[in-house]
């Protein structure tokens, strides 16, 4: 389910994205959207300055907005269908349009609960809008990417298929019995103002990255047990001594397959670092994913869109910040890509430790 009572992890976007469960929106999250779409029009009827809705978008902040709310929502995504190179891969869109419904969920982005539901249909009937791989530039979100899932809900755009076949938007919302989605000029932002395409992507990196490791803890393990390597590197007490909580897993992993392990007591009395040195290696990995997945799912689950709609019909407020900004997962992706080299590094020396007849026995 999609709401603030049902946060996600990267392995359940990845669930999704794969078409191995559905999903909608929870109870909770249609109150709070409604909630918060009509506290949008009671701060528009107070007269309120509201950046999309009052104002033109960008630099164009300073003027006031059409008189046509639905053209100015077209425009924009229109403005913002621009991108190049090879689309994304279907999951990949799919984990997108996850993470936008996620965002929505909080109900704190006015957006029409219809435009939501529409977003969520998409997931639902398994139509993957193309989405062009490069575009975004971070610092303002991924308005470009989103802008394509956009046009596919207006009837406008691409659609992905299985091979790589595209399909006119309209065509396939028509085979799927969906009517092209109406977005207004606050709906339209709302779906596009945000980090979705970049959060959809480091949350499958980071699911693939843990399994990744585990994988290279058990190699570890493999190596140890073909060379018949001395095994007090990996002795609790240890890593226990030095605190760190990825180190300690790491040799506890190793060891956990080396329960019948028979050493060679003719091997040197400390191995080579790439096999005594592997749990302070992969735990230091293992606690660098640990640092990238808060960052994700935080991300995933939190609000990440301008501006943000709280307080009540009564008392509306409208905060005008930066959610969009994607600096804490570009950190994050990078602390995933340092741990995946790292390890990667790890097991091609311990490749050489097993091959090269120095060291194998």
């Amino acid at each position: 389910m999609f709401g603030p009572d049902s946060p996600l992890t990267c392995e359940d976007l990845e669930v999704l994205a794969d078409g191995q469960a559905s999903a909608a929106f929870s109870a909770h999250a249609d109150d709070a959207m409604a909630d918060s779409y009509n506290t949008l029009l009671s701060a528009h009827r107070r007269g309120d300055s509201i950046y999309g809705l009052t104002t033109g978008f960008g630099p164009h902040v300073q003027f006031a907005a059409t008189t046509d709310a639905a053209n100015q929502g077209a425009d924009l995504i229109a403005h913002l269908g621009a991108g190049c190179g090879a689309f994304a891969e279907r999951r990949v869109s799919r984990a997108t349009l996850v993470a936008r419904c996620q965002t929505l969920a909080q109900g704190a982005s006015g957006v029409n609960p219809a435009a939501a539901d529409a977003l969520a249909s998409l997931l639902g009937s398994d139509i993957c809008p193309a989405i062009p791989s490069i575009g975004s530039v971070g610092a303002s979100g991924d308005l470009i990417p989103l802008a394509h899932v956009a046009r596919v809900l207006m009837g406008d755009g691409l659609v992905l298929g299985d091979s790589g076949t595209l399909t006119a938007a309209a065509d396939a919302l028509a085979s799927v019995g969906l009517k092209p989605t109406d977005l207004p000029a606050r709906d339209a932002l709302g779906i596009v103002n945000g980090t979705s395409f970049m959060t959809a992507y480091a949350a499958l990196a980071l699911a693939r990255s843990e399994r990744l490791l585990r994988i290279a803890e058990s190699l570890t393990a493999w190596a140890y047990r073909s060379l018949g390597a001395r095994g007090q590197a990996l002795d609790p007490r240890l890593h226990e001594a030095r605190g760190h909580p990825g180190q300690i897993t790491s040799a506890e992993c190793i060891a956990s397959e080396l329960r019948d392990h028979v050493e060679d007591t003719m091997r040197p009395l400390q191995e080579v670092y790439s096999l005594r040195c592997a749990p302070q290696i992969l735990g230091a990995c293992r606690d660098q994913l640990h640092y990238a997945r808060g960052v994700i799912e935080r991300e995933l689950n939190g609000v990440n869109d301008n501006p943000m709609i709280c307080g009540t019909t009564s008392d509306p407020a409208v905060l005008h910040g930066g959610n969009f900004q994607g600096q804490q997962l570009a950190f994050a992706a990078d602390a995933a890509n340092a741990a995946l080299t790292q390890a990667s590094l790890l097991i091609e020396r311990q490749l050489d430790v097993v091959l090269n007849p120095e060291f194998n026995g």
